[in-house]
């Protein structure tokens, strides 16, 4: 162990830190200034004569000779501190006193731009910058001059030793991020700290320690946050019953969490690989998975949809994608194969009940003119008058005529083509109001049509006369004593899109439907028609309408004085609607406040409060009054 020295005046100087042992780039970096510094302070010091090199290599005059105030350099509240500080009460004795290697290792502490701290001689005096003055808190300005083991009581037993390494056996210690509580006021505080203690040499002896360091609490707490918010992330994405993918900029994936390892990634690691080549069929050109993916990356833009995922999942699943700060997506998704198959089976439930319904008023519309025939043959077979034997067979031929246009038109109404294709407004409706024909004369219900839309329009036939037959049925159930039906069509222009189109209207003098249930009405299930509906109808109409591209929208009002329900359809002129899914989604049965705007038509002319409550008489020849 090297011998100690008194803080005694010397005319030579000798400073280096060890660097060797348990140095951290961080505490060479601190004290790099340092050591350039007192090396040049140490080559003046050591010329012959020194007091000249001092003049001229480092404009200084002889530090002996020197007041207190002109020893001490610097400005700031420290400088001031230390040049007023009665040192000689202590072990370091008055600043006229203190060796050259203390008055120049203290002006360097005061210049220093980071933290830093000096302890001299064997009591280890503190002295510290005023960078470092806010790591003592309350202890400051007490602190000055007293040693170490006074200043810092709640931690000596840490700091004690590694000091003593270095001052007694030279050894120069560093760490990072450590824990060392502080008294702060009246109680103990958890603090973190990054520090070195580091040998300061007078020739060949040790006379104290430099302390660089800074404190890292801040950090720490801060980081200890982060990855609490993180494990608790964690937890919940893992307990998510919903697949969760996030996808960097670069189309790589990033992160699974456990269900969208079992979606996804069962049977093969896809970890780190690019979707497109996850998954080549699902991005493939028109793709609605390389649709939204790429708007959501490119144009930030989120999105939400349904689709069928192709081999080697084989699986519809619902997706939902999101652009992230980093520029990336992240994908929510989930297997919803099972819920389509249950849709498809309600489908098929509904399909059978329409079957139903249309059979029971298809007998209803073809008995009457069978009950007129059988009549009119009764009458002709006990008639001499050969006349009116003629007139009767000749009405029982337009009886007859009236059972061959329902019959056509009832092989027409589920007949599915394979491809769409062109049909006007007026065939449409007729073919539908044909078969109401009866129930509309027993209830006293006048047809009121317009058509203002001669162009055809590209739709699946079959599904569109469903839709219209749903939304005419609704409305003579809503009119059970009487009332007006208007059917009308007009050409408009989609709100959203802007695409040409054609709208159709069904409006009714009816009942109208409460405010709270209009929101309801296209959920499945959800019907205003007690035990005698299956709520199913408008759900499935809405998935039609979307198919094609189309939407629809409901106002209804029940005023006692105007009372009422106006539905529109919309179908774009140009159409090429996909084949029907496996089932319908329920994520497009919404009912919209303004899917379009009829170019024609204005709102006015058909809103529930324009439709008297008094009907007038019926028409007495429906298809007639619809062909002109």
């Amino acid at each position: 162990m090297r011998k100690k020295s008194a803080p005694a005046s010397s005319n030579s100087l000798a400073f280096y830190v060890d660097q060797k042992r348990n140095s951290t780039p961080l505490d060479s970096a601190l004290l790099l200034t340092y050591l350039s510094t007192l090396k040049t302070l140490s080559q003046a010091l050591t010329s012959d004569p020194p007091r000249k090199a001092i003049h001229h290599n480092v404009s200084i005059l002889s530090l002996s000779e020197q007041s207190a105030s002109a020893r001490i350099r610097g400005t700031g509240e420290m400088a001031d501190l230390i040049r007023a500080f009665n040192w000689s009460d202590t072990p370091l004795g008055s600043i006229e006193r203190w060796s050259e290697t203390l008055i120049s290792t203290v002006n360097l502490l005061l210049s220093f731009p980071f933290s830093f701290a000096i302890y001299f001689g064997e009591q280890q005096v503190l002295l510290y910058n005023d960078t470092f003055r806010p790591f003592l808190d309350t202890k400051h300005p007490a602190a000055l001059g007293q040693p170490g083991a006074d200043v810092w009581p709640e931690a000596w037993s840490i700091l004690g030793p590694q000091i003593d390494a270095a001052f007694r056996q030279g050894q120069s210690f560093s760490t990072r991020k450590i824990l060392l509580p502080i008294m702060v006021g009246d109680h103990l505080e958890d603090r973190w700290w990054t520090y070195g203690f580091h040998p300061i040499y007078e020739d060949d002896q040790i006379i104290g320690v430099a302390n660089p360091g800074h404190e890292d609490t801040a950090e720490v707490l801060a980081t200890r946050a982060l990855r609490a918010s993180e494990q608790k992330l964690s937890q919940v994405l893992n307990a998510s019953n919903e697949a969760i993918v996030s996808v960097d900029r670069n189309w790589v994936m990033t992160y699974f969490n456990p269900t969208a390892m079992r979606l996804y990634s069962s049977d093969r690691n896809i970890l780190g690989m690019t979707v497109w080549d996850a998954f080549p069929d699902a991005f493939a050109e028109g793709s609605p998975i390389r649709e939204h993916y790429l708007r959501a990356m490119h144009d930030r833009i989120s999105g939400s949809f349904d689709t069928y995922y192709p081999a080697p999942l084989n699986v519809w699943i619902h997706i939902e994608v999101y652009p992230t700060p980093d520029d990336g997506i992240v994908v929510f998704s989930r297997n919803i194969t099972h819920e389509k198959q249950a849709q498809a089976a309600l489908l098929q439930n509904e399909k059978l009940a329409a079957v139903g319904r249309l059979a029971s008023s298809i007998a209803h519309e073809i008995n009457n003119p069978l009950e007129a025939i059988t009549n009119l043959i009764y009458l002709s077979r006990r008639s001499q008058n050969l006349t009116e034997v003629h007139e009767m067979l000749d009405t029982a031929e337009q009886e007859l005529r009236r059972v061959s246009v329902i019959a056509n038109q009832t092989l027409r109404f589920h007949k599915q083509s394979s491809r769409p294709r062109e049909i006007t407004c007026t065939e449409l409706f007729s073919s539908v109001l044909s078969l109401y024909q009866g129930r509309l004369k027993n209830y006293s219900i006048a047809v009121q049509p317009r058509n203002r839309a001669d162009k055809p329009v590209t739709v699946y036939e079959g599904d569109v006369r469903q839709v219209l037959n749903n939304l005419v049925g609704n409305a003579i159930d809503a009119m059970p004593s009487g009332g007006r039906l208007l059917v009308r069509n007009s050409q408009c222009h989609h709100c959203k899109t802007r695409a040409p189109g054609i709208a159709l209207t069904i409006a009714d003098t009816g009942t109208g439907i409460p405010e709270h249930q209009i929101t309801r009405i296209f959920e499945p299930f959800f019907t205003t028609k007690g035990h005698g509906g299956t709520g199913l109808g408008l759900w499935i109409s809405s998935e039609i309408l979307s198919r094609h591209n189309g939407s629809i929208r409901i106002r209804s009002s029940q005023s006692p004085s105007h009372h009422g329900t106006v539905v529109r359809v919309f179908l774009p002129y140009e159409n090429q609607p996909p084949p029907a899914p496996v089932a319908p989604s329920q994520t497009s049965t919404t009912a919209h406040p303004d899917t379009y705007s009829a170019a024609t038509l204005p709102d006015t002319d058909l809103t529930p409060a324009s439709l008297p409550a008094t009907p007038p008489a019926p028409t007495p020849t429906l298809l007639a009054t619809l062909a002109r």
